[in-house]
């Protein structure tokens, strides 16, 4: 009897547990008032206006950025005790890129980024319309292109060719520059992977960009060295934190895999929304690891 007693009263916690945790969840209508709020407590100075269910317009001195708050939300669903400190966050990350107009640029901080090269034209047709066309960068080959950023404790922020003339920047010397700088930067890289095939892992921001460093693919870690590769150096980036690498002689898999295949899902890629941001660069990575 005692036993039972006990059963019924664990089952009526986790009951009230779990009704608790859906009752704390605020609305995303909610959320994006909390997020305004904040917005106004931090920079009283900024305008700041809903456009759309889960979007934002923040105005200063003239100047639009638009704030989409669903990498937000996912990532306070997932820790709704955390209300407060994930706003916190985000609307800190928003902020330094809406005020980050009056900063002046750290020329030490200014860093690669490896972009698909239809991204430009994804921005152009997006919020900041002929503007994209205006932010620094170069073919790397026929997919890929580099753009020039200034790497930020929260943000990754898009440099303009007038703004790199302002500060003295040589545009000769400008990839050296920054490859130099994001090599201080980045922290040790790390490898992942065995039998040939090997993930790259740096900061979860800057993995594509590594493709600029010849000193990784020139040594002779790939032949005779701790990350040993079939045939010569095959990179894949799929996605600028994900950089893989493999052998052109790498044996095809099992015919066991080639018959039956392997489970996957797919999932909206949010990241492009707030790319910008760092912080949210491994949030959607590990929701959709969470969703498969």
């Amino acid at each position: 009897m005692a036993l039972l007693r006990i059963a019924i009263l664990f089952l009526a916690a986790l009951i009230s547990t779990s009704s608790t945790a859906q009752q704390s969840l605020v609305s995303q209508d909610k959320f994006a008032a909390l997020y305004m709020e904040a917005i106004r407590a931090q920079a009283p100075g900024v305008d700041v206006r809903q456009t759309g269910r889960m979007e934002l317009t923040i105005d200063h001195n003239g100047d639009e950025v638009r704030a989409h708050l669903d990498n937000a939300y996912a990532r306070y669903s997932s820790a709704p005790d955390r209300l407060d400190e994930i706003i916190g966050d985000y609307v800190s990350a928003t902020l330094e890129q809406v005020l980050s107009e009056q900063a002046e640029t750290d020329v030490t901080r200014i860093v690669p980024v490896i972009k698909e090269a239809r991204y430009l034209e994804e921005l152009r047709q997006g919020d900041i319309g002929d503007r994209a066309l205006e932010i620094a960068h170069e073919r790397y080959n026929d997919q890929l292109v580099i753009l020039y950023a200034e790497d930020t404790p929260r943000n990754i922020r898009y440099l303009g060719d007038a703004q790199l003339a302002e500060l003295g920047v040589d545009r000769a010397g400008l990839r050296d520059l920054a490859i130099d700088n994001l090599d201080r930067l980045l922290p040790e890289l790390e490898a992942r992977g065995s039998d040939g095939t090997y993930m790259l892992i740096a900061d979860g921001n800057y993995e594509a960009s590594l493709l600029l460093f010849d000193d990784i693919w020139t040594g002779d870690i790939w032949t005779t060295g701790s990350l040993p590769v079939a045939g010569d150096v095959v990179v894949a980036v799929p996605a600028r934190d994900v950089l893989v690498v493999t052998g052109s002689r790498r044996p095809p898999p099992s015919p066991g895999i080639l018959e039956t295949g392997v489970d996957a899902v797919s999932v909206p890629d949010n990241r492009w929304k707030r790319c910008d941001i760092k912080s949210v660069s491994l949030l959607p990575n590990i929701l959709a690891k969470q969703t498969a």
